[in-house]
């Protein structure tokens, strides 16, 4: 698994892939999108309380492909930390 260092911690980098439905309920072939993120910090009931996320959206004319979705959504949110990490990022 990947990892990601944010503010001296290590986290893990996990991925969403999402896409579009057609109007039986089946994924699209084309369009969709991939989700990097890390959780900074949880809620007592499990559910995400603090994240940090970049996407990748694949256009309505793409064959939607999770691996070349990881690769820049994941390139994408490792960027971000970088900056935020640096302080270069409004919002930190």
């Amino acid at each position: 698994m990947e990892k990601a260092e944010y503010k001296g911690k290590e986290y893990f980098i996990k991925y969403r892939h999402e896409r579009d439905i057609d109007e039986n309920g089946n994924p699209k072939q084309r369009g969709g999108k991939t989700v990097a993120y890390i959780v900074l910090a949880w809620k007592e009931d499990g559910s995400a309380l603090d994240v940090i996320l970049a996407e990748a959206e694949c256009s309505k004319h793409d064959i939607f492909n999770k691996k070349l979705g990881r690769i820049i959504a994941g390139g994408r949110l490792l960027k971000d930390i970088r900056m935020m990490n640096e302080g270069l990022m409004l919002g930190e």
